[in-house]
Parts: C-alpha cells; structure tokens; sequence
C-alpha cells in the first residue's frame, strides 16, 4: 500500500524482515543476496571477536550460512525485537564451538606420549547464548538495512529522513530545502522509520 506525503511522494513496494525470511524459505536466490548482503559482515565480525583468524573467520561464517540454509524453515517468531539476530547468534555460537571442539582434537592427535597436548580455550563470549553486544554491529545491520530499502521510498522522502533523522536537522529547514512543510518532512520521515522498525522488527 502506498502512503501519500504531498504531491507525488509516496512509497513503492519493498519487503519486510519477515518477508525475506519467506523469500529465502521459497528459495528465492535474490533473497538469499540480500540475506547474505545483510548479514554476513555481522556473522564474521562474531567470529572474530571469538579470536579467530581471517580465513577460519570465513570458513565459520560459510559454515553458518550452509546451517542457516537447512534450518531456516525452523525459525520461529517470537514477535520480541532482535528474535532473528538470536537465532542466527545460536547458530554462529554452535559453529564456533565445534571449530574450537576440532581444534582441541588436532592438538590432542598432534601431542605424543612425552608432550602434554596444548588446551584450546574457549573465549568467554561463545558462553553465553544472547547475542554479543556491539555497537558496531548494531550500526552497521542498520546503515547495511537503509541501503537495502532506500529505493523503495521516492527522493524527496528518503532526503527528509536522512537529514532530520541521520543528519539531526530541524523540519523546519529540511522542510525549506526540499520545499515541503515541516509536518511534511515529519510524515515522511515516519513513514521510513515505521519501515526501519518492520525490517528490525525479527
């Protein structure tokens, strides 16, 4: 349904968190781009912050995304805010034990009758089962979610949101330099927003 904000300015189409996770249920490969689009950098940064290095980072953050491809039908909705973020976290937290379970097992193989095998210490992150707090994180789905929706709202409805909203300006003067009214600029900045929280929303 489209939401008029003056004149012609009105919002096109786009899909919801929710939706994708059906796109992606349908097999739908342009979902999964944009799922990976998303969510990758977010997984891998996970993966680092558990002391891995680079190329073991990749491979774990591959391995996630070939679970979350079997058992993404699985998912349900809790209707809490972050309930997605959750699910993916328990996954990546699973792959990165078994890599540190693997881990432990080469050292045990490599050790000999007159050498102690090395312990392999789990990072204190991997023992908890809610999602590590990172601001960087956060930051970055969000600015990863806005380039993913922002051709689904006319110009002049993305400028009004992203100056009053990213750029802190007052609907007054964002409403002079786009020639709308601030109550304009408000309704239109709203109705991003209102997207924003839909896409956040699993």
């Amino acid at each position: 349904m489209s939401l008029s904000v003056g004149g012609d300015d009105s919002t096109k189409s786009g899909t919801t968190a929710s939706g994708l996770i059906r796109q992606l249920c349908d097999e739908d490969p342009h979902a999964w781009a944009r799922f990976a689009d998303l969510y990758t950098p977010m997984v891998y940064r996970w993966s680092r912050r558990a002391n891995l290095q680079m190329a073991d980072a990749q491979e774990v953050t591959e391995e996630v995304f070939r679970v979350v491809s079997t058992r993404l039908k699985t998912f349900t909705p809790t209707g809490v805010a972050g309930s997605f973020r959750a699910w993916l976290w328990g996954i990546n937290r699973m792959t990165l034990i078994r890599h540190f379970e693997r881990l432990q097992k080469t050292h045990d193989g490599e050790a000999d009758s007159t050498a102690q095998a090395r312990r392999v210490d789990v990072p204190e992150l991997l023992r908890c089962d809610v999602p590590p707090d990172d601001d960087e994180v956060s930051k970055g789905l969000l600015f990863r979610m806005l380039r993913m929706i922002r051709d689904d709202f006319e110009e002049t409805t993305w400028q009004a949101f992203w100056q009053t909203t990213i750029e802190d300006q007052s609907a007054t003067d964002v409403g002079r330099d786009l020639a709308m009214t601030a109550n304009a600029v408000r309704r239109a900045t709203d109705r991003v927003l209102r997207r924003m929280r839909e896409e956040m929303k699993e």
